[in-house]
């Protein structure tokens, strides 16, 4: 819609698919269909993500405790916890 608003030919506009494969031309892109060879796997949860998640709920539990000692002594745990590794 706003490729269109800017002046862009609907005709022009494509929106492929996730793993659609397209062949480039200097006047348009034709399209060659989806890969089956694209293997479709739900990731695995690494600690990347779990250390994502983990500040996340940090920052919302430390955001949303309205005590600033209490803020204190949540720090002051987490402190302590990591001095020991």
């Amino acid at each position: 819609d706003i490729l269109s608003e800017r002046g862009i030919p609907a005709d022009k506009i494509i929106c492929p698919h996730f793993d659609e494969q397209f062949e480039l031309q200097a006047s348009s892109a034709k399209s060659k269909g989806r890969s089956s060879s694209v293997p479709r796997q739900v990731p695995v949860q690494d600690w990347h993500q779990d250390l994502s998640s983990f500040h996340i709920q940090l920052a919302k539990t430390i955001q949303n405790e309205t005590d600033s000692a209490a803020k204190e002594r949540l720090i002051a745990a987490l402190q302590e916890q990591l001095d020991q590794h």
